[in-house]
């Protein structure tokens, strides 16, 4: 996770959520910005598994 809020910063993922209009409307404990982030670290890393790639 240090490496990819190096590469796209927290402002720049928040800002993206909420252009594409999917911010959260409750408090949840895996926030957009960290759902945003795995998708982007699912992407780099396709041969690993859910688990892997979260942890």
């Amino acid at each position: 996770m240090g490496l990819l809020t190096r590469v796209f910063a927290p402002h720049i993922v928040d800002a993206v959520v909420a252009e594409e209009g999917r911010t959260e409307r409750r408090r949840r404990s895996l926030t957009a910005r960290v759902m945003a982030y795995f998708a982007i670290a699912m992407a780099l890393y396709s041969e690993g598994s859910y688990e892997d790639v979260f942890s």
